[in-house]
């Protein structure tokens, strides 16, 4: 069936003829990762296995024509291939169009780093962070328009991956490395260049978490984060990035379930024991209509926050979560399932009830509905999801098998996080370079093994000469056998992964020699650290994930953050970060990354260790990558890359993801 819809006149015939039923479902996003074995060929012990969703079937299919939703969000279980991932969004958007005139709006996140992405078929990303860090806003565009260019060859018309979060108080770093600085300015601008990249390939680009999430506490009774800011700190902080975005150009903003009293704090009772909550922002309509819309101009559509987290399920039944947040102006519910057959879905019949009962009694208008639809309608013309344009299956197979972890793609990712790397400290020119000899006995300490992994690899694919090994320490226990190991060494590498820092003390130190195995993510790097510095051993500490936990090391040699803690996975695919790391280490790379944030002393709160802008600059010999281009490949050394970032010719490489013929 081919769909025939467009323009604004024909979209306004589909809303005069869709029922209630359809209006509603018109507002919902499900996802489904799982669905039970339904081929009754099979044996008789595998028939009611649950696997991914990664073809569509009969059931499936019944269900999309039962509720006409208005798209699908794609998770990384539903995709295992481009091949695999194109042919299925083509195949649900066949089954949908048999019986709903709208075809759906493919949903999915990808950019900001591996920690955001959803799926993790192509290039990972350097990170948002690792970008703030390289503060280049043409690299914020390049990154988000590849990411953009991947997931819109399979289908997907809305990336739900830019993070506008301000990391505005080091002390609580809540957004972690999914944001760009703790500076306002310049999350808005490279927010900004994000969003322009995305929406380059025709793909849509939402803005999270509005509004602002980057300095919340965790409510213990409720679970809800909260945001304890005055309306002026919000003005000039968490909001910013939000104001300057609508207006130019941002089609979508996430409502987060962040609880903002001075922004509303109504009181809502607890579905679960009657308990009131002050009411999180996705269900606020003095937040999403009075303040979003209204005060701060935003016409466009409204998607909430993933409605199946913790807090939101251990206060509120789905329904009313639904209800709530359609009461308050949200368009869509992001609605992440755990259905896996026919008979669970009565979920969205229950839904369906409560919203046309809160019809009924006047508590929600059909003017609300009608003008919610309607701005979802506009958002799906405006990006081509009626749009038919000549090509089929095959041709979309065949562009996104192109686009899926190009070459062009990996070298950027490579380039930003080299120039991202930071170094904050380097002990009188002793710490890095390391020295690439063959003679080295060289010690590496990460969290995990696909870490030690990576490390593995880009020794070996970078030329750097030693005698290497490895040792994951996760929930490891530091004792005196370590003591031996380290004496036989020359060098050693250590990895620290924490997000909030907050190693065990006693008020005055870190009680390094803490013997929980819940701490070895701060106890176990720093004994590994205090060992070095009393054997004399050169030791080099790599800050993985948030660079908060460098203030913890005070003997280290040489100090560097990397921003991103992606190892190697099954299928041989590397975070780029780690590897820039260590090529930075071993004199492979030279750093040029500042510190986004200030990094605070992990006792005293009140004393800054590291301030925002902190870098060093060590030499190494000039590293030089191969970049193909539409003529010809060419050798462009990486220090002339970040003075011109357009010697990538990404608009020339790129096509944007064209609409897909359904017949």
């Amino acid at each position: 069936m081919m769909n025939r819809y467009g323009n604004s006149r024909e979209i306004n015939e589909i809303i005069e003829n869709m029922t209630l039923r359809d209006k509603v479902f018109q507002k919902i996003i499900p996802s489904f990762k799982y669905w039970k074995n339904t081929n009754r060929n099979q044996w008789n012990d595998i028939q009611n296995t649950v696997l991914p969703l990664t073809q569509i079937n009969a059931q499936v299919a019944g269900m999309l024509r039962s509720y006409n939703f208005c798209g699908i969000n794609l998770e990384n279980e539903n995709v295992i291939s481009a091949t695999q991932a194109t042919t299925f969004t083509y195949e649900l958007q066949k089954a949908n169009l048999i019986s709903n005139p709208v075809p759906l709006l493919i949903v999915s996140t990808k950019g900001g780093g591996s920690r955001e992405n959803r799926i993790s078929l192509g290039s990972i990303g350097p990170g948002n962070m690792a970008i703030g860090a390289a503060m280049n806003e043409t690299y914020a565009s390049l990154c988000s328009q590849y990411a953009a260019s991947e997931i819109g060859s399979i289908g997907v018309k809305l990336n739900l991956g830019l993070s506008c979060d301000v990391n505005s108080d080091p002390t609580n770093p809540s957004a972690g490395v999914s944001s760009f600085s703790m500076d306002p300015d310049e999350v808005t601008k490279l927010s900004f260049e994000a969003m322009r990249g995305v929406q380059s390939m025709h793909v849509a680009c939402s803005a999270k978490h509005f509004p602002g999430g980057g300095d919340v506490v965790k409510d213990p009774d409720s679970g809800f984060s909260v945001c304890s800011k005055n309306t002026t700190q919000l003005e000039k902080t968490e909001l910013q990035p939000f104001f300057g975005l609508i207006g130019n150009g941002m089609d979508v903003v996430v409502a987060s379930h962040i609880q903002v009293p001075s922004l509303d704090d109504t009181a809502i009772p607890n579905d679960i024991n009657g308990t009131m909550v002050v009411v999180p922002a996705s269900l606020s309509k003095t937040i999403v209509t009075e303040k979003l819309r209204t005060q701060m101009g935003f016409n466009g559509v409204v998607i909430s926050q993933e409605i199946d987290v913790p807090e939101m399920r251990d206060n509120f039944n789905v329904e009313n979560i639904v209800s709530m947040a359609f009461k308050a102006g949200v368009d869509i519910i992001n609605l992440p399932t755990e259905i896996v057959n026919l008979t669970q879905t009565t979920i969205f019949d229950t839904i369906y009830s409560k919203i046309s009962s809160e019809i009924q009694s006047g508590n929600y208008t059909m003017d609300e509905l009608d003008s919610s639809v309607r701005r979802i309608m506009a958002f799906k013309n405006k990006y081509g999801v009626f749009r038919i344009t000549t090509g089929g299956l095959q041709q979309r197979i065949d562009q996104s098998i192109r686009v899926f972890g190009r070459q062009e793609s990996l070298d950027l990712q490579n380039i930003v996080c080299r120039e991202s790397i930071t170094v904050v400290k380097n002990y009188n020119g002793i710490g890095i370079p390391f020295s690439n000899d063959n003679s080295n006995n060289v010690l590496v300490f990460m969290p995990d093994q696909k870490q030690c992994d990576s490390v593995q690899k880009t020794v070996k694919s970078s030329g750097i000469n030693g005698n290497f090994k490895f040792f994951a320490y996760q929930d490891m226990v530091y004792n005196s056998t370590w003591d031996s190991v380290i004496n036989g060494c020359t060098h050693v590498v250590v990895g620290s992964q924490v997000g909030v820092n907050n190693p065990p003390n006693d008020g005055v130190n870190i009680l390094k020699d803490d013997q929980d195995p819940n701490n070895s993510k701060y106890c176990f790097p720093l004994k590994v650290v205090d060992a070095c510095s009393s054997a004399n051993k050169l030791v080099s500490v790599i800050s993985l994930d948030s660079p908060y936990d460098i203030a913890n090391f005070e003997n280290a040699d040489s100090i560097i953050c990397a921003y991103g803690a992606e190892g190697l996975d099954s299928d041989g695919n590397q975070g780029p970060n780690i590897s820039a790391a260590i090529q930075t280490v071993f004199g492979k790379s030279e750093p040029k990354g500042k510190l986004p944030t200030d990094v605070m002393d992990p006792i005293d709160k009140t004393k800054v260790v590291y301030t925002k802008g902190t870098g060093l600059r060590i030499s190494a010999s000039k590293a030089i990558l191969i970049i193909k281009t539409p003529k010809a490949s060419k050798t462009i050394p990486i220090s002339k890359i970040s003075k011109t970032p357009k010697a990538i010719p990404i608009s020339k490489t790129l096509k944007a993801s064209k609409p897909i013929l359904i017949t």
